[in-house]
């Protein structure tokens, strides 16, 4: 996490590293701070939720997103809910909308959903 200025030379360093899997975007919550994610080609958020579905036979998944990283994710996903300050693209990516991260949109969404009477 930094400037934008600061990462772009690891970036356009390693962006055409086809063993590597790259996120480049800005903070959703410090638009002024840029996350520069770096992992393994064969992981990510999407192949996550595949390895559920193929390892635990799981025929339902939900996925939860704020920033541009999500969005292979949601792809992957049955259903998909964006908290209420996500980035514009996972807003509009999302099937359901939840509280802000700082009011526990997640927590609450899951709360409610999963409750027992």
């Amino acid at each position: 996490i930094a400037e934008k200025e600061k990462l772009v030379p690891l970036y356009d360093a390693l962006k055409e590293n086809e063993k590597l899997n790259i996120t480049y975007y800005y903070d959703v919550y410090d638009p002024k701070l840029w996350y520069l994610e770096v992992f393994s080609s064969v992981a990510s958020k999407e192949r996550g939720v595949r390895y559920l579905r193929e390892n635990y036979g799981f025929d339902f998944v939900t996925a939860f997103g704020d920033n541009t990283n999500d969005l292979p994710m949601f792809k992957a996903a049955d259903k998909r809910v964006a908290v209420k300050n996500a980035c514009k693209e996972v807003l509009e990516g999302c099937d359901e909308v939840t509280g802000t991260n700082e009011e526990d949109g997640v927590a609450e969404y899951l709360l409610k959903t999963f409750e027992r009477n």
